[in-house]
């Protein structure tokens, strides 16, 4: 908790949206930005008791060619996609680090492409 996971997903969606007023999903579980080509879907998962709650909700169909920016992710286990980069955020002090892992061939490339970047 505090590690600026909201933050971070919120700057996310904002260099994509720069006008998109971008709410955290903590009560409604999820927020979706429309995009030209596909959509940006931000998911708090910290409330969900179980991970068939995710079944109800009719989410499968996000994941398919549109971002999803899920936070507590783990809480969707056994029922979420293999993401293709996870990332893990951590706060030591005043200190917050970021680590990113590729998980797949496609997550593997946009690692590629964000790297000279940083």
């Amino acid at each position: 908790m505090g590690a600026g996971k909201t933050a971070f997903s919120q700057g996310f969606i904002q260099s994509l949206l720069p006008s998109a007023r971008v709410r955290s999903p903590t009560f409604s579980l999820i927020e979706s930005y429309p995009l030209d080509s596909c959509s940006v879907h931000h998911l708090d998962l910290y409330r969900l008791q179980d991970a068939e709650e995710l079944e109800y909700l009719g989410l499968r169909d996000l994941f398919w060619h549109n971002i999803c920016l899920i936070e507590w992710a783990s809480k969707g286990d056994g029922w979420l996609p293999n993401a293709d980069l996870a990332l893990t955020l951590t706060l030591s002090g005043e200190n917050r680090q970021i680590v990113c892992v590729a998980n797949t061939e496609n997550g593997t490339r946009l690692l590629e492409q964000v790297r000279p970047l940083l």
